[in-house]
Order: C-alpha cells, then sequence, then structure tokens
C-alpha cells in the first residue's frame, strides 16, 4: 500500500507526508522522520516565535513566552488560546500536521502538532488570533526565530484560567543539563 503512495507522490512533501504515515502505523516512538522540510544545520531556514504552545483542553494554549521576545513585546502572555494561525482555525491547521509527526500514539501525535502549530519560514511572520481567558480576542503578527535547543529544566505553573501545566521536557538528565553526579540523578539511580 505505502509503496504505490510512495510512487505517486507529486511533490517532496506528499512524500514525506507517505512515509511518516507508514511509520505512524508502526507505534513506534523511537522511529521519526525529522520535520519537513529538515532544516539545514547553520542554515536556519525553519524557525518559530520565541513562545510554547501546549495542548489543554483539546486547544493549543501558549505555555511560555521568552523574555525579549516579539511575542512579549507584542502582549503574548501565557494562557492565551490560539484561534487561528495565519488565517486557518488552529483545530484545522493541527489536524494538518499530525500526518507530519511520527509518534507511538495519536494523543502524542496531536501533542507535537499543537506545539508545531506556529512553525514555519524564518523569512515569513506567522499571524495569529489569539483569546483571552474573558473571551476577548485579539491578532498579533509574530517574527520566526531559528530552533534553539537547550537544556531545559522541569517546571510547574498556572496558566491564567486556572489551567495548571507541569512540564517534564526529558526523562534524560543531559537534556535537562544535569551531569551524572548531580543529585536528582543520583536519587534516581539509587
Amino acid at each position: 500500500r505505502y509503496l504505490e503512495l510512495a510512487a505517486g507522490s507529486r511533490t517532496d512533501r506528499e512524500f514525506f507526508a507517505c512515509i511518516t504515515g507508514l511509520l505512524r502505523e508502526l507505534h513506534d516512538g523511537h522511529s521519526y522522520v525529522y520535520e519537513y522540510p529538515k532544516p539545514i544545520p547553520g542554515a536556519g531556514s525553519r524557525g518559530t516565535p520565541r513562545m510554547r504552545v501546549v495542548e489543554a483542553d483539546g486547544k493549543p494554549i501558549v505555555a511560555q513566552v521568552a523574555p525579549g521576545s516579539d511575542a512579549e513585546a507584542k502582549g503574548v502572555v501565557a494562557g492565551l488560546e490560539i484561534m487561528s494561525v495565519d488565517g486557518q482555525p488552529a483545530e484545522d491547521r493541527i489536524r494538518s500536521l499530525i500526518p507530519l509527526v511520527t509518534a507511538s500514539t495519536s494523543w502524542y501525535a496531536r501533542s507535537a502538532a499543537a506545539a508545531a502549530i506556529l512553525n514555519g519560514g524564518l523569512d515569513q511572520a506567522v499571524r495569529v488570533e489569539l483569546r483571552r481567558p474573558d473571551g476577548a480576542s485579539f491578532g498579533v503578527s509574530l517574527a520566526r526565530e531559528p530552533f534553539e535547543r537547550r537544556p531545559e529544566a522541569i517546571t510547574a505553573q498556572v496558566l491564567n484560567g486556572g489551567i495548571g501545566l507541569l512540564r517534564l521536557p526529558s526523562f534524560s538528565a543531559s537534556n535537562l543539563g544535569l551531569k551524572s553526579g548531580d543529585a536528582l540523578v543520583r536519587a534516581f539511580d539509587d
């Protein structure tokens, strides 16, 4: 079935979606096809606004905004719901990204798609329609910046609207910026 789909692909994106679909059916969280188009190391052709998006209660929510970012300067704060991206309803955009995600569960695929909802070319700003917890909406155009991978700590916060967010970015000590001798790692090793 996938051989015919791959052979019939008219674009790189269609081919990528076909191969990703094959991997998704395996339900193996350790097999990946990296985001298309694959970012070129050092070239920085793709990025995202410096903010973190999570899905809560089935909606994409701004979970964190980087200090000093374009998003912060334009009034984006944690707790805002993303209603649309570049004129496309957020739910439609998430659904369009799910086939491009390799994941072991449908929940993780949707979560990863929601997190990537603002990703795109660095040469294009992204237009986002946001809704506050009180129901008021506003639109903003945000610059995308190159992807960065930094060690992250476990965080907990209460977002506007009373939504609790506990973030475990990794189960790998090195991804958390820890060394094997650190107290947290020793506690898990004991």
